[in-house]
């Protein structure tokens, strides 16, 4: 018996050290929902540079198994992740069989880099599986990241990361860290969500870790734990700017104030916040980027944006220049909540505020109400507005993505007016991969009497149905990469029946491995004109074909519509190439023109944009823009030309400098400057 009692023992002590769960250097799938990364500390943090080759990559959890909605990603990525008290930390070989074609243009900081390769980490640090966190790099180490709330555009503003990148021989890596001090968590969070999502642009391919995650659906995440985050230390930052302008520009001052406090509570104080905001001016010339699309770029109404809506009710654009605000805004568990004042001194308060109840990424229940309170001026009569709303969401997973729906009513009311008014709107749609039917449909009906003062709402008094379809293939043989078939169709009534518009467009889309693309549709619209009530059968057959499509720099198109409009023969094109002289010196040159013999009126009317950049470093360029043209509706002719000059320096850390040398705005040439200066403390 003592002779059996030692290898005994050493059996026991075996099978229980195969109980023991692997940490360093354990590979994890990813193919099951939730799986679990253990959080592993370097002995020595690595080295941001690009290279994997630092000794505590060695000992990190990996991460493999990277897939295209059901199937294999087609080429493989491997992930590896650490912690420790102050950064996380990721490394990724993004492997590729022919590292020459790996595409990556874009340098600006959070420029759009839907046309590079690209990986993305996506962090969760609440675990709710519902909000995260998205930190993107593309082989040239450009980063970008997506802060859950909004945020404003500067990066000292918005929290600082790092990272670097470099192409390999079997592919492009990259190094990443970033700071817990730059996320939002419960304090004594143990548990963060973790994804990842590779974009193989010329195979027009997404590909994701774990299955079925990706930029908008988060129930799969992976759990990273146990994570060794720090306890948050709040601490208010202060962003003061200052404008210098001529002619249209007024000269102007202000500063915006952010504390965040530790139960992930944000609260802002601005004075004076700028109006003229020139930043979207200068991006809107930046024809050598991806163009972007410009929300109100005021920091007091950007940070926490998605805490504020619906837009029915509350749209920030909608509030013009203001002496002061303060707002609040947050997550405190499965609640959300967000409260927001202005005041222009002696004219107009507007209030806004929102609580909203999520404990599960299932479903969800929002309400919330806008007052906008304006004095009487000479000749117009004081205004009391106010709009209160409530909503509902759910989310059904399926095998791929899932089926969202939610539903919403708002109700304004007006002092002094007859009645109140309502918006009724109800959506569902089905989020779905490659090969797998999408479709989603719509109604939105809107009382003739709503009146919300700081909504958006082009029109009243209508019903809308509108729906989508969509289905789209991935091609890995033969001269297709992704091919496609839409289709949109609305029907739009007034309130008292009669018919305002409906419409039906099919489309199909091509791209082609040759890095082209085709797109050919029809829209077939018929619409009776609100002024004159004469009813249009519009029917136009719509072509845009691209080249060079990945290449921001040097990407041409042309778009072509052609049919009858508005009663009468129609035609538009619009051209546009893009050129790069040197590695620093881009441009673009464009036209349209446009010929309509509506039963409204004529209309003739043409002209060419040529737009350049000069770029000094990723973060400082100088723009320039020429426009030649002129508009004819045949019982006048309007010249449409017009220059400026911009210069944009948009630091990591430092002060933020606008200049804009004449009006963008407005036709014709005007001897005006603007410029803006902005730090962060």
């Amino acid at each position: 018996m003592k002779s059996l009692s030692v290898p005994l023992a050493a059996c026991l002590v075996w099978a229980a050290l195969l109980c023991v769960p692997t940490f360093a250097g354990s590979t994890v799938n990813g193919k099951e929902p939730n799986p679990r990364v253990p959080a592993v500390r370097p002995s020595t943090p690595p080295v941001i540079d690009g290279d994997l080759g630092d000794a505590c990559w060695e000992d990190a959890p990996v991460i493999t198994g990277f897939r295209h909605d059901l199937e294999p990603a087609s080429f493989e990525t491997v992930v590896r992740v650490l912690c420790d008290e102050k950064y996380l930390y990721a490394s990724v070989h993004c492997h590729d069989p022919e590292p020459s074609k790996i595409i990556a243009n874009q340098r600006k900081r959070n420029g759009g880099m839907w046309s590079d390769d690209n990986i993305s980490i996506g962090l969760d640090p609440a675990f709710d599986r519902q909000n995260a966190y998205w930190f993107t790099v593309n082989p040239l180490g450009t980063q970008a990241e997506d802060i859950p709330g909004g945020a404003a555009s500067k990066v000292e503003w918005r929290g600082d990361w790092h990272a670097a990148a470099r192409i390999v021989a079997d592919g492009w890596t990259a190094e990443m860290a970033i700071p817990y001090s730059i996320l939002r968590y419960p304090r004594g969070q143990r548990t963060f969500g973790l994804m990842f999502s590779r974009e193989i642009e010329r195979l027009s391919e997404g590909t994701n870790w774990p299955a079925l995650t990706h930029y908008y659906v988060h129930t799969n995440q992976a759990r990273w734990e146990p994570i060794p985050a720090p306890r948050y230390k709040p601490r208010p930052i202060v962003m003061p700017y200052a404008l210098a302008g001529t002619g249209t520009i007024d000269s102007n001052a202000g500063v915006d104030i952010k504390y965040t406090a530790e139960n992930n509570l944000t609260s802002m104080l601005t004075v004076n916040p700028d109006f003229a905001t020139i930043e979207d001016a200068i991006d809107s010339v930046d024809f050598s980027y991806s163009p972007r699309y410009l929300s109100d770029r005021r920091p007091f109404f950007t940070e926490g944006s998605s805490f504020f809506g619906p837009s029915e009710a509350f749209y920030s654009r909608m509030i013009g220049p203001l002496d002061a605000g303060w707002k609040s805004f947050g997550k405190l568990g499965p609640w959300s909540m967000g409260g927001l004042a202005t005041s222009r001194l002696g004219d107009e308060t507007n209030y806004k505020g929102q609580v909203g109840y999520d404990p599960s990424p299932i479903w969800g229940v929002w309400g919330g109400a806008v007052g906008h309170d304006r004095s009487s001026e000479e000749g117009t009569p004081a205004v009391d507005n106010g709009v209160w709303y409530v909503g509902a969401r759910h989310f059904l997973p399926l095998e791929i993505s899932g089926v969202y729906s939610s539903v919403q009513y708002l109700r304004s009311h007006t002092a002094g007016a007859e009645k109140d008014g309502d918006v009724l709107e109800a959506h569902i749609e089905r989020y779905a991969g490659d090969g797998v039917f999408e479709w989603q449909v719509h109604y939105k009906g809107v009382s003739p009497d709503y009146d919300a003062r700081l909504g958006y709402i082009p029109n009243v008094g209508y019903r809308e149905v509108s729906a989508y379809t969509s289905i789209e293939w991935q091609k890995k043989q033969g001269p297709l990469t992704r091919w496609g078939v839409h289709s949109s169709s609305d029907y739009a009534g007034w309130w008292n029946g009669s018919m305002w518009h409906r419409a039906f467009a099919p489309n199909v889309g091509l791209v082609f491995r040759n890095n082209t693309s085709l797109n050919a549709g029809v829209t077939l619209e018929d619409r009776r004109d609100p002024d004159s009530g004469l009813l249009f059968r519009d029917r136009v057959l719509n072509v845009s074909y691209t080249w060079r499509s990945s290449d921001i720099y040097k990407r041409g198109n042309v778009f072509l519509r052609y049919g009858d409009l508005a009663g009468g023969p129609y035609w538009f094109v619009d051209a546009s190439q893009g050129f790069r002289i040197n590695s620093r010196f881009s441009g673009n040159v464009g036209g349209s023109g446009v010929h309509l013999e509506g039963a409204t009126g004529r209309l003739d009317a043409g002209r060419i944009i040529l737009s350049a950049v000069y770029e000094f470093s990723p973060e400082r360029s100088l723009l320039a823009r020429l426009i030649d043209g002129r508009q004819n509706d045949g019982s006048s002719s309007v010249s449409l030309r017009n220059a400026y000059m911009a210069y944009r320096q948009e630091l990591r850390k430092g002060a933020d400098i606008f200049v804009i040398l004449g009006d963008p705005n407005r036709p014709g040439i005007r001897g005006q400057a603007a410029v803006k200066y902005v730090r962060t403390y």
